[in-house]
């Protein structure tokens, strides 16, 4: 399997969501914001990719990258 571009944690419902990029099925589902970065974070970590966190509305709060560590 192919590194995606990058690692996302968006809001789904009221629940957040891990996902790759451009895709719209989620990896896992979390009922914290803090569980599904921590999560986002191991997974982009293993991956060797950038993680990329937003907020409720879609705005970008905050990005990653392992490939920097």
């Amino acid at each position: 399997m192919t590194a995606p571009s990058s690692i996302r944690v968006v809001a789904r419902g009221n629940q957040w969501a891990v996902k790759r990029e451009g895709k719209t099925l989620c990896i896992r589902c979390f009922t914290t914001q803090y569980d599904a970065i921590d999560y986002a974070r191991a997974l982009a970590a293993r991956l060797r990719t950038k993680l990329v966190i937003e907020a409720r509305g879609g705005n970008i709060v905050d990005k990653h990258s392992s490939l920097l560590q």
